[in-house]
């Protein structure tokens, strides 16, 4: 800004006479200045009468502040008797001091390669901007203060200069107007895909342009970003969800496409209704079938702490698993991506010992059979059958685990006699034998 030797105010010029500017007594209207043609009285080159000038077509002349008043009675530096119809040549005229722009900062800083980021661009002499450009591509919807524009970015790459043009030049480039267009970000991978309704799971995300993630989303609802690994790696905690959803990574650069690589499946914790059957030998190996809900993606079935062999998926809703070695009760468990089966009277399994005989009372009869015999020894509560030789024998009590008593079957010769539980069958020894008269 320059001020006038004989005026105390900032850039105090007109341009070329225009009647509207003038009241109806021929003063100027909303200023306390007069507008003077021809050579100015009382003017000299110190007070500013030699720097008549002729800028972009139009006359710039200095002014002496006085008031109508003053202009009417002859005071002022620059008076003159009337004002003429058409402008006199040699017009007392003074140059506007160049003000040209500065852009000291931009916000924000970066934006999709796809351009729309509307951005404010602070500074010092913007106002009248005829353009702002990133780089060399022109912003739209442009709008500025003397300290501030607004402007929507275009599409570009890399990182551009931000500059604001005006009549009185081009802002400088600096560090300051950096722009930096970020490319759209890629999802190309889950690890895992799948995981509880509840949430929880550190999900491993694979892709590109990932280092500046803002947000990721699985469906509607944010999950928590725990390490950017890389640009082409984040992990992300899943939130609480159910079905399947898209899972998209937002950085300035925008939100990633949705597609198959990004689809992540909640699945509901799994349910054991019922065991067939409950019970089996310390030893393992009896197959198992597990009903419930949830079981088609089955990952492990644990007896106890003992993992079980999955013999077959059949469906969503049942399981075929081969116990493994084990004692007492203990609770069967079933994991998949959905969690662990929570644990529950019906998903109880006992493992019962191998029964042992250790006497029979009697231990012969008639060939015919009818004999009660009262069978001695260990872990004979849950006895199912009582064989004499191949014979079928009748069981007539289960009077404690240590004593059954059953009716022999006909037969003959010396045969062992062995009892059947869900532990298996007893061992043939001297004990266990029985003769037929």
């Amino acid at each position: 800004a320059m001020i006038s030797i004989v005026s105390h105010e900032y850039n105090e010029a007109i341009t070329d006479w225009d009647g509207a500017w003038l009241d109806s007594a021929g003063y100027e209207i909303g200023d306390e200045c007069a507008y003077v043609y021809g050579n100015p009285v009382g003017g000299s080159l110190s007070s500013g009468t030699a720097y008549n000038q002729v800028i972009n077509g139009d006359h710039y002349f200095t002014q002496d502040e006085f008031s109508n008043f003053d202009f009417a009675n002859g005071i002022g530096d620059f008076v003159s008797p009337n004002y003429p119809t058409t402008q006199v040549p040699g017009c007392v005229q003074h140059p506007t001091a160049s003000s040209p722009p500065v852009v000291t900062s931009i916000s924000p800083t970066s934006g999709p390669a796809s351009g729309g980021t509307v951005v404010t661009i602070s500074g010092e002499n913007l106002s009248g901007a005829s353009a702002v450009d990133f780089g060399t591509s022109a912003a739209t919807a442009v709008s500025c203060t003397q300290t501030s524009c607004s402007a929507t970015s275009p599409a570009g790459t890399g990182t551009v200069n931000v500059t604001v043009t005006t009549p009185d030049g081009t802002s400088a480039t600096s560090s300051s107007d950096e722009f930096t267009y970020v490319p759209r970000p890629v999802v190309s991978k889950l690890s895992p895909d799948r995981g509880p309704t509840g949430g929880g799971t550190v999900v491993t995300i694979t892709g590109k342009y990932l280092s500046q993630v803002t947000a990721v989303h699985f469906g509607s609802h944010l999950g928590k970003i725990d390490d950017r690994v890389s640009s082409t790696e984040i992990k992300v905690t899943a939130p609480a969800g159910s079905g399947t959803v898209y899972v998209t990574v937002h950085t300035a650069g925008g939100t990633s496409a949705t597609s198959s690589a990004d689809k992540y499946t909640y699945v509901p914790r799994p349910v054991v209704s019922k065991l067939s059957p409950d019970k089996g030998p310390t030893g393992g190996g009896t197959v198992v079938t597990i009903t419930g809900k949830y079981l088609s993606q089955v990952t492990a079935v644990h007896f106890g702490s003992h993992l079980g062999k999955i013999d077959d998926r059949v469906s969503s809703t049942e399981i075929k698993v081969t116990a493994p070695a084990g004692s007492g009760t203990v609770y069967v468990t079933v994991h998949t991506a959905g969690g662990t089966s929570a644990a529950a009277s019906s998903d109880k399994y006992t493992y019962v010992p191998r029964p042992v005989v250790s006497k029979l009372s009697p231990d012969r009869g008639p060939t015919g059979g009818g004999t009660v015999v009262t069978i001695t020894g260990k872990y004979l509560s849950q006895v199912t059958a009582v064989h004499f030789g191949s014979h079928l024998g009748k069981i007539d009590d289960r009077v404690s685990s240590t004593e059954i008593k059953v009716t022999a079957p006909s037969g003959s010769g010396t045969v062992y006699v062995t009892v059947t539980s869900s532990g298996g069958t007893s061992a043939a020894a001297s004990a266990d034998r029985y003769f037929y008269d």
